[in-house]
């Protein structure tokens, strides 16, 4: 689970944003504490009277956002998110402050979203490193609930990432190829599932992916251009980069 935060000088677009899931219309609420309001303006304007007892505090709303791993946000109920939200609120000391929470799912993956007053009785609640301190609380709640931490994921991508890269290395060792399209029909027939990313502004070739995973995240060597480079028959670099490839993967010539 990844959770983020930082404080902000809030505002009623702000507020409006995560009222709203895009596409899917009205977010879905999960809780509020301190406000009644219905809208950005109203919400705002509560916050404001209980920051106006600390003029001092300029940036004085928190944005904070909780993304559950994927494979289980999918199946979390409001209630479950609610808890959620209440543990990483716990967690950061910020249970008693005015906030308003909702929910969006509108790009597929559940997340969680929440404006919290940065003033509580008159005091400004201490900011230091609250963003590390935010992810810390995710890990810490994801760990209680079974789930894989941040860190653990990260380390399964890094290592199918390598095991990804080292397949590719072998592949074009034992096979030549001699186009881009060729060099995807080899990485699809063994099981690799690349696929073409167009620009939505352009419409042109981008990038591709490898297995869900963005090639130029694999490696750089493995980006549209340098593959291209790499596969066509002339130009006055290819001899070089070649070499530089086959450093890496110990391409076969």
């Amino acid at each position: 689970m990844v959770s983020k935060a930082s404080s902000r000088q809030g505002s009623r677009q702000a507020i409006d944003y995560i009222l709203s899931d895009k596409v899917l219309g009205k977010a879905v609420e999960l809780d509020r504490n301190g406000v009644i309001g219905r809208n950005g303006t109203e919400i705002l304007n509560e916050m404001r009277f209980v920051q106006s007892t600390n003029k001092r505090c300029l940036n004085n709303t928190i944005s904070l956002i909780i993304s559950p791993n994927p494979d289980v946000g999918k199946n979390l109920t409001n209630g479950q998110l609610r808890e959620i939200l209440h543990k990483q609120l716990e967690y950061l000391g910020l249970k008693e402050h005015q906030y308003i929470s909702t929910s969006h799912n509108s790009t597929g993956k559940v997340h969680i979203h929440a404006i919290i007053n940065r003033i509580c009785k008159k005091k400004a609640y201490n900011d230091s490193w609250i963003s590390k301190r935010a992810q810390i609380g995710a890990e810490s709640i994801a760990l209680a609930l079974g789930w894989k931490t941040a860190s653990a994921i990260q380390n399964e991508v890094k290592q199918e990432r390598e095991i990804i890269k080292k397949s590719i290395g072998d592949l074009l060792k034992e096979n030549k190829v001699t186009s881009f399209d060729q060099f995807l029909e080899l990485l699809d027939k063994n099981g690799l599932a690349p696929k073409k990313v167009f620009s939505k502004v352009t419409g042109k070739l981008s990038g591709y992916t490898i297995k869900g995973h963005k090639a130029s995240e694999i490696d750089r060597k493995l980006t549209v251009g340098r593959i291209e480079s790499l596969l066509q028959n002339s130009g006055p670099n290819l001899k070089e980069e070649k070499q530089n490839i086959n450093r890496s993967y110990k391409f076969k010539r």
